[in-house]
């Protein structure tokens, strides 16, 4: 059994076996084990500068918060979208699409109000919120859907006035 140094070994009465110090570096009468070299297949450290292992942070970097977990104090938290920029987008490509049937893209009026409010509140948050250029395009594409939509709703209307509009299902052609 070995005790720390300067603590004397009650089985030594003369204190001859710990006499030097414990920390010196070995005299040449002691000898020296010779470093044990990993078996065969193990993992060997490659020459020059050793990477570190798969799942740790190299040296001199912060390391990264996890699933669901906040940066840590002094790193910037990650930008979030504006969700009604994306609704604004969507709405917008939607009532695009609905212009041309019967003048429904007069809803086109829902991704205008939309941007306008998303522009608002990602312009409030001083930059913690993206999406502005989403909003954008959901108030282009909007208000685009809404001008072809009365387009599509006057050809309509001067259709019926003109009385070129055939409602009984069959088909007349003047000659």
């Amino acid at each position: 059994m070995s005790y720390p140094p300067g603590t004397p070994d009650p089985t030594d009465p003369d204190g001859s076996r710990g006499a030097g110090d414990p920390w010196a570096t070995p005299s040449g009468d002691q000898p020296t084990q010779p470093t044990p070299q990993p078996p065969y297949g193990a993992p060997q450290q490659p020459y020059g500068y050793g990477q570190p292992d798969y799942g740790q942070q190299p040296y001199g970097y912060p390391p990264q918060p996890g699933y669901g977990q906040q940066p840590p104090y002094g790193y910037p938290a990650p930008q979030r979208t504006n969700g009604k920029a994306t609704a604004a987008l969507w709405t917008g490509i939607a009532s695009l699409v609905l212009a041309f049937c019967c003048g429904l893209g007069i809803t086109g009026i829902l991704p205008i109000v939309l941007g306008v409010k998303a522009r608002g509140e990602i312009r409030a948050t001083g930059g913690q919120q993206e999406g502005d250029g989403m909003a954008l395009a959901g108030i282009i594409t909007g208000a685009v859907a809404v001008v072809l939509s009365l387009v599509v709703i006057a050809v309509i209307v001067l259709a019926l006035v003109s009385g070129d509009a055939n409602f009984d299902g069959t088909t007349q052609t003047r000659v």
